[in-house]
């Protein structure tokens, strides 16, 4: 199917920049922390903060995203999500953890950029 599916996944859905730079999603804290995971992922994979805009990772990222999805994007079922659907990669859960704690905001706004205006989500 992959080969037929041109996927790109951008996990930000309704969220807004706030004047001090931080970022609130519509559904709370919860669903920024568990965006920010899908967000690293996608961007740890290549490397490359342009996965996220690009979505050159998506593909590769979708276990874990899915996973997390199905765990009501619950921020605690990171690390078990990840280590059951992404052992296959080089990349330890450990990169994806720092990611989250020290470059939140990058892949944020990333994401922010890749989003265009929009009306509902998904778009």
């Amino acid at each position: 199917m992959a080969a037929i599916i041109d996927l790109k996944l951008v996990a930000y859905g309704n969220t807004q920049q706030n004047t001090d730079g931080s970022f609130t999603c519509q559904h709370g804290e919860g669903e920024c922390a568990s965006d920010v995971l899908e967000l690293c992922t996608e961007y740890k994979l290549s490397g490359n903060l342009d996965s996220i805009s690009s979505g050159d990772t998506s593909m590769a990222a979708w276990p874990f995203i899915l996973c997390m999805e199905e765990a009501e994007g619950e921020p605690s079922a990171g690390p078990s999500c990840y280590e059951s659907t992404m052992n296959s990669t080089a990349l330890p859960w450990s990169v994806i953890s720092d990611c989250a704690a020290n470059e939140a905001d990058v892949v944020q706004t990333a994401a922010m950029k890749a989003t265009p205006s929009h009306d509902y989500v998904p778009w």
